[in-house]
């Protein structure tokens, strides 16, 4: 249930076949269902403790619109002393429920959130040869005890493994990354200099609506890559 997703708990995950978390702040995924029945949901955080992302989004199945309106979203807000936004979209974009619309259009860094677009980049530039790669832990510890090992993209997507994603980053490097930022149109399109830390407190930005975009793409192949 969506308010199952604003609950203040640690990573609950389900089958590595379904691929998608649902957490509190923190995790994105991806979950193919059928189109008619498919929404986006894209929702930025401020005011929450560092440890979790400031976005995060989720494709879902709505077997029935959990939302009522705009005033209810804003309760849910409101409860926990969080500014934010809503966005939720059908495929189409036929219908939309926006949640704090300026906010919706406001650039943000999307921090874990921006593993999908990593993800897809970091295997077409053969940073690892598939999902299944080793990329080996340095013995030091990163501050959450399921990051304190080795991983592989199948194994640290889930739990959005930063240092994961910072390594296969060194592998890349700032010219390709600019280059598929723009062929994919993500949001700002920026790094800075800052090769490891771009997406998390950097320049790249991007806003609720420009998520719900990029999902889009996403689930129809829509998107540069085989």
């Amino acid at each position: 249930a969506a308010l199952n997703i604003l609950a203040p708990s640690r990573w609950r995950g389900i089958s590595n076949s379904e691929a998608i978390s649902f957490t509190s702040f923190k995790y994105s995924g991806v979950r193919a269902f059928p189109p008619q029945k498919l929404c986006v949901f894209s929702r930025h955080i401020s005011e929450v403790p560092a440890i979790w992302s400031p976005s995060f989004l989720i494709f879902f199945l709505l077997t029935s619109f959990l939302f009522a309106e705009d005033l209810e979203l804003k309760k849910l807000f409101d409860k926990r002393a969080l500014t934010g936004t809503v966005v939720i979209s059908s495929l189409d974009n036929k219908t939309v429920f926006i949640s704090n619309d300026k906010r919706a259009k406001q650039q943000l860094a999307p921090a874990s959130t921006f593993k999908i677009a990593n993800t897809l980049i970091a295997l077409e530039e053969k940073a690892v040869k598939d999902e299944l790669e080793i990329i080996k832990w340095d013995g030091k510890d990163k501050g959450w005890k399921p990051w304190n090992q080795d991983h592989s993209i199948k194994s640290g997507f889930p739990i959005s493994c930063v240092w994961c994603y910072q390594e296969l980053a060194k592998r890349v490097g700032l010219d390709k990354y600019h280059q598929h930022l723009k062929q994919l149109n993500y949001g700002n399109m920026q790094t800075g200099g800052n090769l490891t830390r771009f997406w998390l407190d950097g320049d790249l930005k991007i806003s609720a609506l420009e998520q719900i975009e990029f999902l889009q793409k996403l689930y129809k192949n829509d998107l540069p890559y085989k």
